[in-house]
Protein backbone atom coordinates (compact mmCIF):
# COMPACT_ATOMS: atom_id res chain seq x y z
CA UNK A 1 0.00 0.00 0.00
CA UNK A 2 2.83 2.39 0.86
CA UNK A 3 4.54 1.59 -2.44
CA UNK A 4 1.29 2.30 -4.31
CA UNK A 5 0.89 5.65 -2.55
CA UNK A 6 4.47 6.65 -3.33
CA UNK A 7 4.13 5.73 -7.01
CA UNK A 8 0.72 7.43 -7.22
CA UNK A 9 2.30 10.53 -5.70
CA UNK A 10 5.04 10.45 -8.35
CA UNK A 11 2.48 10.16 -11.16
CA UNK A 12 0.21 12.87 -9.75
CA UNK A 13 3.12 15.28 -9.18
CA UNK A 14 4.38 14.64 -12.72
CA UNK A 15 0.94 15.43 -14.12
CA UNK A 16 0.64 18.52 -11.91
CA UNK A 17 4.08 19.76 -12.97
CA UNK A 18 3.33 19.22 -16.66
CA UNK A 19 -0.09 20.82 -16.33
CA UNK A 20 1.14 23.97 -14.60
CA UNK A 21 4.23 24.48 -16.76
CA UNK A 22 2.42 23.82 -20.04
CA UNK A 23 -0.55 25.94 -19.04
CA UNK A 24 1.80 28.81 -18.21
CA UNK A 25 2.94 28.78 -21.84
CA UNK A 26 -0.49 30.00 -22.94
CA UNK A 27 0.67 33.42 -21.67
CA UNK A 28 3.26 35.12 -23.84
CA UNK A 29 6.71 34.89 -22.23
CA UNK A 30 9.89 36.11 -23.94
CA UNK A 31 7.85 36.34 -27.12
CA UNK A 32 6.91 32.66 -26.94
CA UNK A 33 3.46 31.12 -27.04
CA UNK A 34 3.51 27.33 -26.61
CA UNK A 35 7.04 27.20 -28.02
CA UNK A 36 6.33 29.46 -31.01
CA UNK A 37 7.69 33.00 -31.34
CA UNK A 38 4.80 35.33 -32.17
CA UNK A 39 4.31 39.11 -32.09
CA UNK A 40 2.42 40.58 -29.15
CA UNK A 41 -0.65 41.43 -31.23
CA UNK A 42 -1.03 37.77 -32.28
CA UNK A 43 -2.59 37.07 -28.90
CA UNK A 44 -5.65 39.04 -29.99
CA UNK A 45 -6.31 36.96 -33.09
CA UNK A 46 -9.50 34.85 -32.77
CA UNK A 47 -7.71 31.88 -34.31
CA UNK A 48 -4.96 31.99 -31.68
CA UNK A 49 -7.50 32.39 -28.88
CA UNK A 50 -9.36 29.34 -30.17
CA UNK A 51 -6.15 27.28 -30.29
CA UNK A 52 -5.25 28.26 -26.72
CA UNK A 53 -8.74 27.54 -25.38
CA UNK A 54 -8.82 24.12 -27.04
CA UNK A 55 -5.34 23.35 -25.72
CA UNK A 56 -6.25 24.21 -22.13
CA UNK A 57 -9.39 22.09 -22.29
CA UNK A 58 -7.57 19.08 -23.75
CA UNK A 59 -4.71 19.50 -21.29
CA UNK A 60 -7.10 19.31 -18.34
CA UNK A 61 -8.80 16.21 -19.74
CA UNK A 62 -5.55 14.35 -20.43
CA UNK A 63 -4.12 15.17 -17.00
CA UNK A 64 -7.32 14.11 -15.22
CA UNK A 65 -7.38 10.88 -17.24
CA UNK A 66 -3.78 10.20 -16.29
CA UNK A 67 -4.51 10.83 -12.60
CA UNK A 68 -7.63 8.63 -12.60
CA UNK A 69 -5.76 5.86 -14.39
CA UNK A 70 -3.70 5.28 -11.24
CA UNK A 71 -6.63 3.98 -9.22
CA UNK A 72 -6.82 0.45 -10.71
CA UNK A 73 -3.13 -0.05 -9.87
CA UNK A 74 -4.00 -0.38 -6.18
CA UNK A 75 -5.77 -3.69 -6.95
CA UNK A 76 -2.62 -5.34 -8.36
CA UNK A 77 -0.85 -7.59 -5.83
CA UNK A 78 2.13 -9.21 -7.56
CA UNK A 79 5.12 -6.96 -6.84
CA UNK A 80 6.83 -7.27 -10.21
CA UNK A 81 3.58 -6.77 -12.13
CA UNK A 82 2.72 -3.79 -9.96
CA UNK A 83 6.13 -2.18 -10.50
CA UNK A 84 6.03 -2.72 -14.26
CA UNK A 85 2.57 -1.20 -14.62
CA UNK A 86 3.46 1.75 -12.41
CA UNK A 87 6.61 2.50 -14.44
CA UNK A 88 4.67 2.36 -17.71
CA UNK A 89 2.01 4.66 -16.30
CA UNK A 90 4.63 7.07 -14.92
CA UNK A 91 6.10 7.40 -18.40
CA UNK A 92 2.60 7.85 -19.77
CA UNK A 93 2.05 10.67 -17.27
CA UNK A 94 5.13 12.40 -18.70
CA UNK A 95 3.87 12.07 -22.28
CA UNK A 96 0.08 12.47 -22.11
CA UNK A 97 0.07 16.25 -21.43
CA UNK A 98 2.24 16.77 -24.51
CA UNK A 99 -0.32 15.34 -26.91
CA UNK A 100 -2.48 18.50 -26.81
CA UNK A 101 0.71 20.58 -26.67
CA UNK A 102 1.98 19.16 -29.97
CA UNK A 103 -1.38 19.76 -31.62
CA UNK A 104 -1.46 23.38 -30.44
CA UNK A 105 2.21 23.92 -31.31
CA UNK A 106 1.72 22.78 -34.91
CA UNK A 107 -1.39 24.94 -35.23
CA UNK A 108 0.48 28.02 -33.97
CA UNK A 109 3.33 27.33 -36.39
CA UNK A 110 0.78 27.50 -39.21
CA UNK A 111 -0.46 30.83 -37.86
CA UNK A 112 3.10 32.13 -37.73
CA UNK A 113 3.71 31.17 -41.35
CA UNK A 114 0.57 33.00 -42.44
CA UNK A 115 1.67 36.08 -40.50
CA UNK A 116 4.97 36.12 -42.33
CA UNK A 117 7.05 33.98 -39.98
CA UNK A 118 10.30 35.19 -38.56
CA UNK A 119 13.97 35.23 -39.44
CA UNK A 120 15.84 31.94 -39.43
CA UNK A 121 18.58 32.00 -36.79
CA UNK A 122 21.52 29.82 -37.86
CA UNK A 123 23.39 30.78 -34.70
CA UNK A 124 22.52 31.43 -31.08
CA UNK A 125 21.60 35.11 -30.58
CA UNK A 126 23.52 36.76 -27.74
CA UNK A 127 23.69 40.24 -26.29
CA UNK A 128 27.34 41.28 -26.24
CA UNK A 129 26.45 44.61 -24.62
CA UNK A 130 25.22 42.96 -21.42
CA UNK A 131 27.84 42.99 -18.67
CA UNK A 132 28.85 39.54 -17.43
CA UNK A 133 30.47 40.98 -14.31
CA UNK A 134 27.08 42.12 -12.98
CA UNK A 135 25.63 38.62 -13.21
CA UNK A 136 25.57 36.06 -10.35
CA UNK A 137 28.52 33.70 -10.03
CA UNK A 138 28.23 29.88 -9.96
CA UNK A 139 27.64 28.26 -6.58
CA UNK A 140 30.80 28.44 -4.51
CA UNK A 141 32.65 25.98 -2.31
CA UNK A 142 30.82 27.10 0.84
CA UNK A 143 27.57 25.99 -0.77
CA UNK A 144 28.97 22.46 -0.62
CA UNK A 145 30.78 22.41 2.75
CA UNK A 146 27.82 22.51 5.13
CA UNK A 147 25.52 20.04 3.28
CA UNK A 148 28.49 17.69 2.84
CA UNK A 149 29.26 17.90 6.55
CA UNK A 150 25.65 16.99 7.39
CA UNK A 151 25.69 14.04 4.99
CA UNK A 152 28.96 12.76 6.50
CA UNK A 153 27.68 12.69 10.09
CA UNK A 154 26.27 9.11 9.75
CA UNK A 155 29.55 7.96 8.18
CA UNK A 156 31.60 8.84 11.26
CA UNK A 157 28.91 8.14 13.86
CA UNK A 158 30.23 5.73 16.54
CA UNK A 159 28.84 2.20 16.32
CA UNK A 160 27.50 2.65 12.80
CA UNK A 161 27.02 -0.55 10.78
CA UNK A 162 29.80 -0.97 8.21
CA UNK A 163 27.39 -1.55 5.32
CA UNK A 164 25.28 1.46 6.28
CA UNK A 165 28.44 3.53 6.66
CA UNK A 166 29.37 2.69 3.06
CA UNK A 167 25.88 3.58 1.84
CA UNK A 168 26.04 6.97 3.55
CA UNK A 169 29.53 7.56 2.15
CA UNK A 170 28.20 6.89 -1.34
CA UNK A 171 25.35 9.32 -0.72
CA UNK A 172 27.83 11.94 0.46
CA UNK A 173 29.76 11.46 -2.80
CA UNK A 174 26.47 12.10 -4.62
CA UNK A 175 26.23 15.45 -2.83
CA UNK A 176 29.65 16.37 -4.22
CA UNK A 177 28.61 15.23 -7.69
CA UNK A 178 25.47 17.36 -7.47
CA UNK A 179 27.58 20.40 -6.58
CA UNK A 180 29.91 19.74 -9.53
CA UNK A 181 26.90 19.48 -11.87
CA UNK A 182 25.57 22.75 -10.49
CA UNK A 183 28.77 24.58 -11.39
CA UNK A 184 29.12 22.89 -14.77
CA UNK A 185 25.54 23.67 -15.84
CA UNK A 186 25.72 27.30 -14.76
CA UNK A 187 25.48 29.10 -18.09
CA UNK A 188 27.36 32.40 -18.33
CA UNK A 189 26.36 33.69 -21.76
CA UNK A 190 23.76 36.48 -21.84
CA UNK A 191 21.10 35.54 -24.39
CA UNK A 192 19.37 38.23 -26.38
CA UNK A 193 15.59 38.48 -26.19
CA UNK A 194 14.85 42.16 -26.87
CA UNK A 195 16.92 45.08 -28.14
CA UNK A 196 17.18 46.40 -24.57
CA UNK A 197 20.46 45.15 -23.06
CA UNK A 198 19.42 46.06 -19.51
CA UNK A 199 16.25 44.00 -19.89
CA UNK A 200 18.22 41.07 -21.34
CA UNK A 201 20.65 41.22 -18.45
CA UNK A 202 17.82 41.24 -15.92
CA UNK A 203 16.27 38.18 -17.56
CA UNK A 204 19.54 36.28 -17.33
CA UNK A 205 20.14 37.47 -13.77
CA UNK A 206 16.73 36.24 -12.62
CA UNK A 207 17.20 32.84 -14.22
CA UNK A 208 20.65 32.39 -12.70
CA UNK A 209 19.55 33.47 -9.25
CA UNK A 210 16.81 30.84 -9.21
CA UNK A 211 19.15 28.29 -10.78
CA UNK A 212 21.52 28.91 -7.87
CA UNK A 213 18.66 28.41 -5.39
CA UNK A 214 17.66 25.21 -7.18
CA UNK A 215 21.06 23.63 -6.62
CA UNK A 216 21.32 24.82 -3.02
CA UNK A 217 17.89 23.37 -2.25
CA UNK A 218 18.81 20.03 -3.77
CA UNK A 219 22.16 19.90 -1.97
CA UNK A 220 20.46 20.38 1.39
CA UNK A 221 17.63 18.02 0.50
CA UNK A 222 19.98 15.21 -0.46
CA UNK A 223 22.14 15.82 2.63
CA UNK A 224 19.04 15.74 4.83
CA UNK A 225 17.88 12.44 3.35
CA UNK A 226 21.31 10.91 3.91
CA UNK A 227 21.24 12.08 7.53
CA UNK A 228 17.79 10.57 8.13
CA UNK A 229 18.69 7.24 6.54
CA UNK A 230 22.00 6.98 8.37
CA UNK A 231 20.90 8.15 11.81
CA UNK A 232 17.39 6.63 12.04
CA UNK A 233 17.49 3.52 9.83
CA UNK A 234 15.02 1.47 11.90
CA UNK A 235 12.50 4.13 12.83
CA UNK A 236 9.65 5.87 11.07
CA UNK A 237 11.74 9.05 11.24
CA UNK A 238 13.81 7.88 8.26
CA UNK A 239 10.79 7.25 6.05
CA UNK A 240 8.89 10.28 7.29
CA UNK A 241 11.92 12.55 7.03
CA UNK A 242 12.75 11.43 3.50
CA UNK A 243 9.14 11.80 2.37
CA UNK A 244 8.93 15.26 3.90
CA UNK A 245 12.19 16.34 2.27
CA UNK A 246 11.00 14.94 -1.05
CA UNK A 247 7.80 16.98 -0.84
CA UNK A 248 9.81 20.10 0.02
CA UNK A 249 12.22 19.50 -2.86
CA UNK A 250 9.50 18.88 -5.43
CA UNK A 251 7.38 21.76 -4.19
CA UNK A 252 10.36 24.09 -4.09
CA UNK A 253 11.47 23.18 -7.62
CA UNK A 254 7.95 23.68 -8.98
CA UNK A 255 7.63 27.03 -7.20
CA UNK A 256 10.97 28.23 -8.61
CA UNK A 257 10.08 27.14 -12.14
CA UNK A 258 6.74 28.95 -12.11
CA UNK A 259 8.24 32.01 -10.39
CA UNK A 260 10.86 32.46 -13.10
CA UNK A 261 8.23 32.07 -15.81
CA UNK A 262 6.02 34.72 -14.20
CA UNK A 263 8.96 37.13 -13.99
CA UNK A 264 9.92 36.43 -17.60
CA UNK A 265 6.34 37.15 -18.61
CA UNK A 266 6.32 40.51 -16.80
CA UNK A 267 9.75 41.61 -18.04
CA UNK A 268 8.93 40.92 -21.69
CA UNK A 269 5.30 42.10 -21.67
CA UNK A 270 4.86 44.53 -24.54
CA UNK A 271 8.54 44.39 -25.51
CA UNK A 272 9.56 43.80 -29.10
CA UNK A 273 11.25 40.41 -29.28
CA UNK A 274 14.04 40.33 -31.84
CA UNK A 275 15.34 36.82 -31.14
CA UNK A 276 13.45 34.19 -33.12
CA UNK A 277 15.13 30.80 -32.62
CA UNK A 278 12.16 28.57 -33.43
CA UNK A 279 14.10 26.78 -36.16
CA UNK A 280 16.72 25.74 -33.60
CA UNK A 281 14.12 24.28 -31.20
CA UNK A 282 12.47 21.13 -32.55
CA UNK A 283 8.79 21.06 -31.54
CA UNK A 284 9.60 24.04 -29.35
CA UNK A 285 11.33 21.75 -26.81
CA UNK A 286 14.49 20.11 -28.18
CA UNK A 287 17.49 22.27 -29.05
CA UNK A 288 19.26 21.32 -32.27
CA UNK A 289 21.72 23.89 -33.58
CA UNK A 290 24.86 22.66 -35.41
CA UNK A 291 26.19 26.24 -35.39
CA UNK A 292 26.27 26.29 -31.58
CA UNK A 293 29.22 24.29 -30.15
CA UNK A 294 27.80 24.17 -26.63
CA UNK A 295 26.46 20.83 -25.40
CA UNK A 296 24.22 22.44 -22.75
CA UNK A 297 22.22 25.64 -23.16
CA UNK A 298 19.67 27.47 -21.06
CA UNK A 299 16.05 26.41 -21.48
CA UNK A 300 13.86 28.83 -23.38
CA UNK A 301 11.60 29.36 -20.37
CA UNK A 302 11.97 28.88 -16.66
CA UNK A 303 14.97 27.43 -14.83
CA UNK A 304 17.40 24.85 -16.06
CA UNK A 305 19.32 23.71 -19.09
CA UNK A 306 18.73 21.67 -22.22
CA UNK A 307 20.96 19.52 -24.42
CA UNK A 308 22.12 20.60 -27.84
CA UNK A 309 21.26 17.49 -29.84
CA UNK A 310 23.47 18.66 -32.72
CA UNK A 311 26.61 18.07 -30.65
CA UNK A 312 28.26 14.68 -30.13
CA UNK A 313 28.04 15.09 -26.36
CA UNK A 314 24.33 15.89 -26.52
CA UNK A 315 23.67 12.87 -28.71
CA UNK A 316 25.60 10.56 -26.36
CA UNK A 317 23.76 11.97 -23.35
CA UNK A 318 20.42 11.49 -25.12
CA UNK A 319 21.33 7.89 -25.99
CA UNK A 320 22.39 7.09 -22.43
CA UNK A 321 19.24 8.68 -21.04
CA UNK A 322 17.08 6.71 -23.46
CA UNK A 323 18.77 3.41 -22.57
CA UNK A 324 18.28 4.10 -18.85
CA UNK A 325 14.62 5.01 -19.31
CA UNK A 326 13.91 1.92 -21.38
CA UNK A 327 15.91 -0.21 -18.95
CA UNK A 328 13.69 0.90 -16.07
CA UNK A 329 10.75 -0.80 -17.78
CA UNK A 330 12.52 -4.16 -17.44
CA UNK A 331 13.13 -3.87 -13.70
CA UNK A 332 9.70 -5.32 -12.93
CA UNK A 333 10.03 -8.38 -15.22
CA UNK A 334 13.53 -8.95 -13.86
CA UNK A 335 12.13 -8.92 -10.32
CA UNK A 336 9.50 -11.45 -11.42
CA UNK A 337 12.23 -13.79 -12.67
CA UNK A 338 14.31 -13.30 -9.52
CA UNK A 339 11.36 -14.05 -7.25
CA UNK A 340 10.68 -17.38 -8.97
CA UNK A 341 14.21 -18.66 -8.32
CA UNK A 342 14.57 -20.73 -5.13
CA UNK A 343 17.16 -20.22 -2.42
CA UNK A 344 19.33 -23.33 -1.99
CA UNK A 345 21.87 -24.79 0.42
CA UNK A 346 24.58 -27.24 -0.66
CA UNK A 347 27.69 -28.82 0.79
CA UNK A 348 30.50 -28.53 -1.71
CA UNK A 349 33.60 -30.24 -0.37
CA UNK A 350 34.22 -28.62 3.00
CA UNK A 351 32.12 -25.55 2.29
CA UNK A 352 28.52 -24.59 3.06
CA UNK A 353 27.29 -22.87 -0.07
CA UNK A 354 24.22 -20.62 -0.23
CA UNK A 355 22.74 -20.12 -3.69
CA UNK A 356 19.89 -18.25 -5.31
CA UNK A 357 18.99 -20.17 -8.42
CA UNK A 358 22.40 -21.18 -9.77
CA UNK A 359 24.15 -18.08 -8.46
CA UNK A 360 26.43 -18.50 -5.45
CA UNK A 361 25.79 -15.89 -2.76
CA UNK A 362 27.81 -17.06 0.23
CA UNK A 363 30.49 -19.71 0.85
CA UNK A 364 31.32 -20.63 4.45
CA UNK A 365 34.10 -23.11 5.34
CA UNK A 366 32.66 -25.80 7.61
CA UNK A 367 35.54 -25.50 10.10
CA UNK A 368 34.73 -21.80 10.64
CA UNK A 369 31.11 -22.49 11.73
CA UNK A 370 30.74 -22.03 15.50
CA UNK A 371 26.96 -22.30 15.94
CA UNK A 372 23.84 -23.32 14.01
CA UNK A 373 20.18 -22.91 14.97
CA UNK A 374 16.87 -23.87 13.35
CA UNK A 375 14.26 -21.18 14.04
CA UNK A 376 10.61 -21.00 13.04
CA UNK A 377 10.41 -17.20 13.02
CA UNK A 378 12.45 -14.47 11.37
CA UNK A 379 13.08 -11.61 13.86
CA UNK A 380 12.22 -8.03 12.83
CA UNK A 381 14.96 -6.72 10.58
CA UNK A 382 15.67 -4.02 8.04
CA UNK A 383 17.72 -4.03 4.89
CA UNK A 384 20.97 -2.04 4.82
CA UNK A 385 22.30 -3.08 1.41
CA UNK A 386 20.86 -5.74 -0.85
CA UNK A 387 17.63 -7.10 -2.28
CA UNK A 388 14.27 -6.99 -0.55
CA UNK A 389 11.32 -8.73 -2.22
CA UNK A 390 8.23 -10.52 -1.04
CA UNK A 391 9.85 -13.95 -1.40
CA UNK A 392 13.56 -13.13 -1.49
CA UNK A 393 15.86 -11.27 0.90
CA UNK A 394 19.59 -11.13 0.21
CA UNK A 395 22.42 -8.90 1.38
CA UNK A 396 23.32 -7.01 4.53
CA UNK A 397 20.53 -6.65 7.08
CA UNK A 398 20.25 -5.51 10.68
CA UNK A 399 18.32 -7.89 12.93
CA UNK A 400 16.48 -6.43 15.92
CA UNK A 401 18.36 -7.23 19.14
CA UNK A 402 21.15 -9.10 17.29
CA UNK A 403 22.86 -6.60 15.02
CA UNK A 404 24.31 -7.11 11.55
CA UNK A 405 23.57 -10.26 9.58
CA UNK A 406 23.72 -11.54 6.03
CA UNK A 407 20.55 -12.94 4.47
CA UNK A 408 19.83 -15.32 1.62
CA UNK A 409 16.34 -16.59 2.31
CA UNK A 410 12.65 -16.68 1.52
CA UNK A 411 10.89 -14.75 4.32
CA UNK A 412 7.65 -16.66 3.68
CA UNK A 413 9.23 -20.00 4.64
CA UNK A 414 8.25 -21.45 8.05
CA UNK A 415 11.81 -22.50 8.97
CA UNK A 416 15.15 -20.65 8.94
CA UNK A 417 18.75 -21.70 9.46
CA UNK A 418 20.90 -19.32 11.51
CA UNK A 419 24.67 -19.82 11.16
CA UNK A 420 27.53 -18.14 12.99
CA UNK A 421 30.98 -18.24 11.42
CA UNK A 422 34.09 -16.08 11.76
CA UNK A 423 32.19 -13.59 13.91
CA UNK A 424 29.45 -13.12 11.31
CA UNK A 425 25.81 -14.18 11.38
CA UNK A 426 24.01 -15.68 8.40
CA UNK A 427 20.31 -16.51 7.87
CA UNK A 428 19.41 -19.05 5.18
CA UNK A 429 16.57 -21.10 3.75
CA UNK A 430 16.79 -24.05 1.38
CA UNK A 431 14.38 -24.95 -1.42
CA UNK A 432 11.90 -26.45 1.05
CA UNK A 433 11.52 -26.34 4.85
CA UNK A 434 12.42 -30.04 4.96
CA UNK A 435 15.71 -29.41 3.20
CA UNK A 436 16.42 -26.50 5.54
CA UNK A 437 15.78 -28.78 8.53
CA UNK A 438 17.96 -31.54 7.09
CA UNK A 439 20.84 -29.13 6.50
CA UNK A 440 20.57 -27.71 10.01
CA UNK A 441 20.56 -31.15 11.59
CA UNK A 442 23.50 -32.31 9.47
CA UNK A 443 25.55 -29.24 10.45
CA UNK A 444 24.71 -29.82 14.11
CA UNK A 445 25.90 -33.43 13.85
CA UNK A 446 29.15 -32.34 12.21
CA UNK A 447 29.75 -29.81 14.99
CA UNK A 448 29.01 -32.46 17.62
Amino acid sequence: MIFDLIMAGCVWFTLLFCYLTLRSQTRRQKGLLLGVTLPADAMELPEVQQILARFQKELRLWCLAGAAGCLPMFAVHATWVKLTIWMVWLYAAMLLPYLPYLRAYLALRQVKRRLGGGPVCPTRVTDTAASETALPKPIGLWSLVLPLAVSLVPVFWPGQLTALRLVCLLDAATVVLLWVCGRWMFRRRADMVTNDSARNQTLVRVRRLYWDRFWRLNLWGLAGMNFCIGMFPTSAAAVGGCLLLTVVLLGGCLWMELSVRRIQEKLTAGAEVIADEDDAWLLGMFYYNPADPRMMVAKRLGVGTSMNLATRGGQILLLVSGVLLVGCLFVGPWMGIVETLPTRLEIRGQTLTSLHGNGVKYEIPLESITDTQLLDTLPPSYRVVGTGMDTYLEGDFSVSGQGAAKFCLDPTDPLFLRVEADGRVYWFTAETPELTRNMGQWLAQQAG
